[in-house]
């Protein structure tokens, strides 16, 4: 019975021994992973470190809150940060920023006064995050803002007044999933300058969407859903210099549809689907210099009545329509005895043109897709005869 057991004493120590460089190894890694995890943790401790030739904060691994320190005179900058809900609580220190970089930060919502503590800053980004909503008064009481960066989000509905008591030159919501622009969206803005809504959803707006920028200079709808603005839309616009209505689906305007427009330099109605222009709808345009029609298909375009009733146009963009030749010929003659410049962005001289500007030679009476307009004038252009045919 002894024998047995000091035997099996035996046995079980030359297994142990047979597995030690085995159970150091696994030790050894335990060590390395655990001081490895540490190190790793340490380095992503969050952390402000301020760079004086840049004169800015830059911060990583902020999780919800920034380190409770006074951040001076100058800018932020956030780098792999999670913040999800930017609040007043998410700088617990009262700061004299610049400017305030937390894009690509994985932001979901802007709470009410959440900038309230921050009397100095300019340029606020809030781009790249997924952003879908903005609370009401989440920029109150910013009085010098250059810029408010809101692009390349989720906003799907915009909250009326979430730009309330702010002063800004420019809010930027481009790129974002905006469907609608309710009444009074802007109406407690005390200062914008430019508004940036393109490549959205937008497919209506409430004719009191714009109420209360009196300010505003620049409008960007272009790369929307539009098929309809409804009248007095624009009547709050007074100092408004240009609109970009590019690329949307529009095919006609009411009587009074730009009625408040009186500064208005620049129009921009590219690439819609209007079909006839006679220029009444340009008559509220006292000051309108630039005219863009291009890559519409208009086949009737009034070159008097556009003249008539905006007097004061100089450049005029109306390639990629489906203009018969006369047509054509006779609208660039009347604008260049008027002394307008005719401007052609992408020239189409490879078929038969004016300009760069295609046509056909074929009366147009009635509007077609431009592509099958496209062809037949390919088709036409192949069709003509070499009047060289005297004798080699």
């Amino acid at each position: 019975m002894g024998n047995k057991a000091i035997s099996y004493s035996i046995l079980r120590n030359k297994k142990i021994a047979a597995h030690m460089p085995m159970l150091l190894l696994l030790l050894w890694l335990g060590l390395s992973f655990s001081e490895g995890y540490e190190r790793v943790s340490q380095a992503r401790a969050p952390a402000c470190d301020y760079n004086n030739n840049e004169r800015t904060y830059n911060c990583k691994y902020i999780r919800d809150t920034f380190p409770k320190v006074f951040y001076g005179n100058y800018h932020l900058k956030c780098q792999h940060c999670d913040i999800r809900l930017f609040s007043p609580h998410t700088f617990q220190h009262e700061n004299s920023l610049i400017s305030v970089n937390v894009s690509d930060s994985g932001i979901q919502y802007v709470s009410e006064r959440a900038f309230s503590i921050f009397g100095n800053v300019q340029y606020i980004y809030l781009q790249n995050n997924r952003i879908t909503n903005v609370s009401r008064n989440a920029f109150s009481g910013l009085r010098q803002v250059y810029q408010l960066h809101l692009e390349n989000n989720r906003i799907s509905d915009l909250t009326p007044g979430f730009a309330n008591d702010l002063q800004s030159n420019s809010i930027i919501l481009s790129n974002n999933k905006i469907v609608e622009l309710p009444h009074d969206l802007f109406k407690g803005v005390l200062t914008l300058l430019t508004l940036s809504l393109d490549n959205n959803n937008i497919k209506k707006i409430h004719k009191e969407a714009f109420a209360g920028l009196d300010s505003l200079e620049y409008l960007e709808l272009q790369n929307n859903h539009l098929c309809h603005l409804p009248l007095g839309l624009f009547k709050d616009l007074r100092t408004l210099r240009v609109l970009n209505l590019a690329d949307n689906k529009l095919t006609r305007f009411s009587l009074g549809t730009f009625s408040g427009l009186s500064q208005l330099n620049g129009l921009i109605l590219a690439n819609n689907s209007i079909k006839v222009f006679d220029g009444a709808d340009l008559l509220p345009l006292y000051h309108l210099a630039k005219l863009d029609l291009s890559g519409n298909i208009i086949y009737y375009l009034d070159s008097n009545g556009i003249y008539v009733n905006a007097p004061s146009i100089r450049y005029l963009h109306v390639e990629d329509n489906i203009f018969s030749c006369q047509l054509l010929t006779n609208v660039l003659q009347y604008f260049k005895g008027k002394g307008v410049d005719i401007v052609t962005n992408r020239g189409r001289y490879d078929v038969q043109n004016i300009n760069g500007i295609a046509c056909i030679g074929s009366a147009v009476v009635e509007s077609v897709p431009f592509e099958f307009f496209m062809k037949k004038v390919r088709e036409e252009t192949k069709a003509e005869v070499d009047t060289c045919t005297g004798p080699r």
